[in-house]
């Protein structure tokens, strides 16, 4: 019975709560629209506007960098929507890439994961190649019964460090400088 009335108070307190920050909470929700400002894409302009599907695209001032899924190359654009230059192709040498799984801009550095080739190459915004960093495997000390996991990077912060998780487990596990 104590504990019957306990849970009564408690859910009583929590109604309580929860309608003191309801009334707190603005009774008008601001609307908001997108606005196009750039259009990036044709069926009839050409190879580099067409796209499946887009896994990401980042933007710096004057440019806008589409990694597209259907292709390993990243395609960069002005601010007018025209085609500027493409960066990269399938292939392993310099400046080439298997499977670009992410990109993103640290100043005028546009950096790429490639999780195939297990390599991280760096090029200016325009698209000259600056250096290619292998991602190492992890130390069989990180994974459980001695396995050997793989760190699967998904971003850059500005300080170079790579930030994302390894193996099959989903967990976050490391973060490390970008060696040359």
């Amino acid at each position: 019975m104590l504990s019957r009335l306990a849970s009564s108070a408690l859910l009583s307190a929590s109604l309580s709560l929860m309608a003191c920050a309801r009334e707190a909470m603005p009774t008008r929700v601001e609307q908001r629209r997108l606005v196009p400002t750039l259009r990036i894409g044709s069926e009839t302009a050409g190879a580099a506007y067409m796209f499946t599907t887009i896994r990401q695209v980042v933007a710096s001032d004057s440019e806008v960098f589409v990694l597209p899924a259907e292709t390993p190359e990243i395609r960069v654009f002005g601010a007018d929507g025209r085609h500027r230059r493409t960066i990269g192709r399938r292939g392993a040498g310099p400046g080439e890439f298997d499977a670009v799984t992410a990109i993103g801009l640290v100043g005028d550095t546009l950096w790429t994961l490639d999780s195939n080739l297990r390599r991280d190459p760096l090029f200016r915004a325009n698209g000259e190649l600056l250096t290619t960093a292998r991602l190492e495997t992890m130390s069989p000390e990180v994974g459980s019964h001695g396995r050997f996991y793989f760190f699967y990077p998904m971003a850059m912060l500005r300080d170079g460090a790579l930030v994302g998780f390894g193996g099959t487990t989903g967990r976050a596990i490391a973060a490390g400088e970008v060696t040359a």
